[in-house]
């Protein structure tokens, strides 16, 4: 219970300020996400996977979410030669609707379901969407942003690419 309230204050204070987590020693750890795969199959999603990753959280009824998945598909595409990972990861208990919308609005971006009723959503404070964690290979969030990015302007790679050199 200590552990899971240290994580939401920390999370917190972070998406408090949209930006970059405050000093790397102090990091919060992103838990592991139990989530289902499109093929309807349990897997943990890993924060911890060895390389930076940038984990969006979104839902179907969130017209922002919706609008800003086909430039994390193209965000994504840019940086996998670089090793990082960028996953969309949709709240919601209907996994059919997700992989449906995912397929016609960004096919090759990686994504799972997570139900809203798992405890790590409120461990996590999910009640703004969309979310996007930025974490180190170790699972510690870098930088978190609350709300919808362009991601495909200049400023907001610039933004996320100075938070994993800083990270």
């Amino acid at each position: 219970m200590k552990r899971r309230a240290a994580l939401a204050s920390a999370l917190a204070a972070c998406v408090a300020g949209c930006g970059p987590a405050p000093q790397a020693q102090a990091r919060p750890k992103l838990p592991a996400l139990p989530v289902r795969d499109f093929t309807g199959q349990a897997k943990t999603h890993l924060p911890a996977s060895g390389s930076p990753q940038v984990i969006n959280m979104w839902a179907l009824w969130c017209p922002p979410c919706r609008a800003e998945l086909p430039a994390l598909e193209r965000l994504a595409a840019a940086l996998a030669p670089q090793g990082i990972a960028v996953t969309a990861i949709a709240l919601a208990e209907d996994l059919f609707a997700v992989r449906e919308y995912l397929g016609q609005v960004a096919a090759r971006l990686p994504g799972a379901v997570l139900s809203p009723s798992q405890p790590v959503v409120r461990e996590l404070q999910l009640d703004a969407l969309p979310q996007t964690f930025l974490v180190d290979p170790r699972g510690g969030v870098i930088a978190c942003w609350v709300g919808a990015r362009d991601w495909d302007a200049a400023q907001v790679r610039g933004l996320l690419a100075q938070s994993l050199k800083d990270g």
